[in-house]
Order: C-alpha cells, then sequence, then structure tokens
C-alpha cells in the first residue's frame, strides 16, 4: 500500500490511498500490462470482521462488565495505541468497504468494490473513476468525525500524551537528522513534534483522524484520499486537496468532474438543508426519549406510593 511516508515513483502510482503494481522496479509497458482489473478482485477491501451470534449474545449479556475490564486496561496503562478500520468510519455515517458500491450504476457495468480500486481506470475512464473516488472524497470533507474521536482525544490527553512514560518514548525518539526542521511549509500534515505514549494507527482513509490527534501520532497504512501526487514521476511530492475541492457527481453513472462554483454552491446549500433536518431529527428524538423517561418516572413514583399505601 502507498503511504504519504512512502511516495510511488515507478509510473504507476497516482494517489496516496490506492495500491498498485511492480515488477522489478521497473515502469510495467501499459501496452503489455495485463489490466489489472481482471485479476485484484478479493485482493483489497478486506470486510470488517464480525463476531459469531452466540458470541455477540454473550458480549451484549456482559458488556457492562467488559466495559470495566477495558477502563481498567486503559487506566493502568503507559502506552494506548488504537487501531481503526471500516467499522469506527462507519460510526460517523460513512458506507464501509461492502455497501459503498452497491449502487445500480455499478451493477449494471457488474463492477464491485475491489474493481474500483484500481489505478486503470484513471487512464481509461477518468470520469467513471472519479465518480467512485470523488464521491467518497466529497462524503469524507462533508461528514463530521463521531464523538467517539473526542473521547479518545481527550484519555490521551489526560492519560498518555504527557505522561513522564511519554517523555521517556519522546527521548527515544529524538534523532540528528534534523527532520522536524527539514519539511516545508506545504506538508500534507505537518509534523510538530515527536508522539509519545499515545499512537493511532488506522486503516481508513477518510483523514478524519487529523481533527482530533497530533500528525506525529497517525499511521495510515492505506494514506488518505486528500493526499494527491502526479500520475507519472516529475516530482516525489506530495500534496493536499485544495481546501474548496469538490467533485460534481452524476448518481445514475456514477461519473463525475471537477465542480464549477455554481455547482460547489448548490452543493453546499444541499448540504445546509440536510444538516438542519438532522438537527431537527435529532431534537425530536431527544424530546422522545425525555417522555418515555418522564413517563417512567412517574409510574414509578406511582408504584412505590401504592406500594407504600398498601403496606400501611
Amino acid at each position: 500500500p502507498l503511504t504519504a511516508e512512502q511516495p510511488h515513483r515507478d509510473g504507476g502510482g497516482f494517489w496516496v490511498a490506492l495500491p498498485t503494481s511492480r515488477q522489478a522496479d521497473k515502469p510495467v509497458e501499459r501496452e503489455s500490462r495485463v489490466p489489472l482489473r481482471s485479476h485484484t478482485k478479493g485482493q483489497m477491501g478486506n470486510m470488517p470482521s464480525a463476531p459469531s451470534k452466540s458470541k455477540t449474545r454473550k458480549l451484549l449479556k456482559d458488556v457492562d462488565k467488559y466495559c470495566r475490564q477495558a477502563a481498567t486496561a486503559i487506566t493502568q496503562a503507559d502506552v494506548l495505541i488504537v487501531t481503526t478500520g471500516a467499522g469506527f468510519s462507519a460510526d460517523s455515517g460513512l458506507a464501509i468497504y461492502r455497501d459503498v458500491a452497491k449502487v445500480p450504476a455499478y451493477s449494471e457495468r457488474k463492477v464491485e468494490y475491489h474493481d474500483l480500486c484500481v489505478p486503470d481506470w484513471l487512464e481509461d475512464e477518468p470520469e467513471f473513476f472519479w465518480g467512485f473516488w470523488g464521491g467518497c472524497f466529497n462524503d469524507y470533507r462533508d461528514t463530521d468525525p463521531h464523538e467517539g474521536y473526542g473521547i479518545i482525544r481527550k484519555w490521551s490527553d489526560d492519560m498518555f500524551r504527557n505522561s513522564t512514560f511519554a517523555e521517556k518514548v519522546r527521548a527515544r525518539l529524538q534523532d540528528s537528522s534534523g527532520f522536524l526542521s527539514r519539511q516545508g511549509e506545504d506538508e500534507p500534515y505537518r509534523v510538530e513534534s515527536f508522539p509519545g505514549a499515545f499512537y493511532l494507527f488506522t486503516s481508513n482513509v477518510d483523514a478524519h483522524s487529523y481533527d482530533h490527534f497530533e500528525a506525529s501520532e497517525i499511521r495510515e497504512c492505506h494514506g488518505n484520499v486528500e493526499c494527491f501526487q502526479c500520475s507519472r514521476p516529475c516530482c516525489g511530492k506530495i500534496w493536499r486537496a485544495p481546501e474548496d475541492l469538490r467533485f460534481a457527481l452524476d448518481k445514475e453513472t456514477m461519473t463525475a468532474t471537477i465542480a464549477t462554483p455554481e455547482q460547489k454552491a448548490a452543493m453546499a446549500a444541499e448540504n445546509e438543508a440536510k444538516a438542519v433536518a438532522k438537527a431537527r431529527e435529532t431534537e425530536e428524538e431527544g424530546k422522545a426519549v425525555a417522555a418515555v423517561a418522564k413517563a417512567e418516572g412517574e409510574a414509578g413514583e406511582g408504584g412505590e406510593g401504592g406500594e407504600g399505601g398498601e403496606g400501611g
């Protein structure tokens, strides 16, 4: 897999988030290359693992006990390493691998997620390529990370980032390479310091980890969709996508082009309308929960009074 720390330079890499093939460290001539779409199915995009039904029942039955055990382990630990995958993104409302490509346009063309995750589309059908990755790009940018990120950030602040053990870790990581001072001003994610006793390893490509954690604490084994590099090795530079970049997606054909200012304005208005509707829905849910709690409370008080009267 390509990462921001390991830029691909053999002429086949175009996007940090996607893997590509190598042959003896030499570029493969396009005419002699077997289309990647024909042999990559099943090799990328593993499904999130899940416990068996019996295991699930046991976990749910004893969830409070397991939460206490986890809390004890975290508070007694010197170092916290968090690993996240598709399920962690799903909690933000983002589609996971088994669902992201389940749309009519892909069904008609008989392509699945594995078929879409290959570089060839960028040259063969760029609008179709950006239909998939541009759609993901929009979703990742327009979706806020869920509250779990903030919870973990609080744990790391309170117990790990500035602990005595964290200082020992940083002391061991210091070197004479001058890495921190050698970074350019346009680094995709500027590293300000060495990590301490907290670290996050993720296979997610949504870049949401950077909203809550320090760049030095994050390792993305698949890179992320915010980072771009040249499709041909004109330079080894990796850069962040512009802040105002959006893709105009045709959901019927799942093709996309870079959005015009007018299209971006329409997309912003649509997102705002969705946010208002979501806020209204959340408010109504809150009122419903409060009403149920109030009713249960009144029923409990009435029951206690009845028992008291009967006992008297």
